[in-house]
């Protein structure tokens, strides 16, 4: 009488987080079906990704031991993989608030940028609203908005025209 294997079912772990700049993996399981007594399980599953997307927690070996001995052929199982995912990271581009005088050229225009990791850059450029009046007018800085490992969102800034100051010089003059 051939005897029947016993069903184990091994699911890797799936996980996800921010992208931060370093590898995601897990080599987390778990499994349901009963293992005789004495048994061990162990698994191997290869699974990594550090930019943003998804892959495969894949498991590549399931073996089930009784001390030395390799017992996997009393089991029939079956193997459910996982999934890493990395999610973009929020990224903040400031434009920073600028003022000058009236009939002066125009400040160089900056913006602070928040949310990234390391040395990691992003594109983007930056403008005025026109206007050469006395008054307000809106920096705005632009860019797309999934750049890479990053989804960027943009704050304008103000730029204030100042007015000219007038030096009013009166001529000496006499009167006779």
């Amino acid at each position: 009488t051939k005897i029947p294997k016993i069903p184990i079912t091994v699911t890797a772990n799936s996980e996800s987080k921010v992208y931060d700049g370093t590898a995601l993996t897990n080599s987390g399981y778990t499994y349901t079906g009963t293992l005789l007594t004495g048994d061990q399980l162990y698994v191997t599953i290869v699974g990594s990704i550090t930019n943003v997307g998804s892959v495969v927690n894949e498991i590549t070996e399931v073996k089930v031991m009784n001390g030395s001995e390799d017992v996997t052929s009393k089991y029939k199982i079956t193997t459910v993989n996982g999934t890493l995912t990395i999610k973009p990271k929020e990224v903040v581009v400031s434009a920073d608030d600028k003022e000058k005088v009236y009939g002066d050229t125009d400040p160089a225009f900056t913006a602070t940028v928040m949310g990234l990791v390391g040395d990691d850059t992003i594109s983007y450029s930056i403008s005025r609203e026109p206007g050469e009046n006395v008054g307000s007018y809106t920096i705005t800085p632009a860019g797309d908005e999934v750049q890479g490992n990053y989804k960027v969102t943009y704050e304008t800034g103000t730029l204030k025209i100042t007015p000219k100051a007038v030096v009013v010089k009166a001529e000496n003059k006499t009167k006779v």
